[in-house]
This record gives C-alpha cells, structure tokens and sequence, in this order.
C-alpha cells in the first residue's frame, strides 16, 4: 500500500492480480470507498508498487514490479499502462557464474529518485541495485 504524493491516492496491490487506486477519504473512519482507477491486465501477483510525478509538467505515474521481473509505468488516475520494462535478461547477464536464472530471482523493491528520473530495483538474491531511466515526456522506462 502507497499514497500518491500530494496525499490524494492510496494504492493496493495484493495477489489477485490487480491494482486498485482509491481516492483518500476526507474522513479516514468511515472507510475508502471511492475508486479512482483499477490497473489490471496482471498475470501475476504485483510485488511492489512506488508513486512518482514530475511537477513541472503535472504528470503523475506510479510504478509497479512483478514478480516476474517487469517494471511497469501507469498513469493512475486513468489506469492506463504507459509502458513495461523486462528486465529479466539484463539480471541473467549479472548473474555469478555458479547462479543459474531459475534461482529466487524477484523485484523485492522499487524506488523512485525524487525528481523521477531514475528508478532503483532491487532484486531478491542479486548482490547490488538496479537503475531504470524514467522519462515521463516519452512515457518510456529504459535499462
């Protein structure tokens, strides 16, 4: 679960393979009921999920990792993918020589820098972080 940045959002992701992003209510006791946005289309369980925006043009995106090894970029409030990054053959290429690919591989965390510029992916039994460019003119992710 993660807010938006100007507090507005709450975004879930669970193992039913799909994202829900939820207006935040003015009065927290009484419950989230108002969806913004659902982003499906998953055929796996989402493992994390980081908001970004970048001010200058009022774009705001999240992103969200599966399991599998893809970064994702979605605009949130239409719950609409922008674009997939696969970066399951770049890890291949680090791997040790004694690792194979079919070892506990998995995107354990993303973080956005706070520009939104570049995306930090680390990966569960991989020594080091991964760095993702995100350019939100282009709507592109890129190793």
């Amino acid at each position: 679960m993660k807010f938006s940045p100007d507090g507005r959002f709450i975004a879930t992701a669970d193992r039913d393979f799909k994202i829900r992003v939820t207006l935040f209510p003015k009065n927290p006791l009484r419950g989230a009921h108002e969806i913004q946005s659902f982003c499906l289309g998953h055929t796996e369980f989402v493992s994390c999920i980081a908001f970004t925006c970048l001010h200058k043009v009022r774009a705001f995106f999240y992103l969200e990792a599966v399991i599998q090894l893809w970064v994702r970029l979605w605009d949130y409030i239409n719950g609409c993918i922008l674009d997939t990054c696969q970066i399951q053959d770049k890890v291949g290429e680090l791997l040790e020589p004694n690792e194979t690919e079919d070892s506990n591989l998995a995107i354990a965390d993303i973080c956005p820098t706070n520009d939104g510029s570049l995306v930090a992916v680390a990966i569960q039994s991989l020594n080091g972080v991964m760095l993702l460019a995100c350019d939100f003119i282009a709507k592109k992710l890129s190793l």
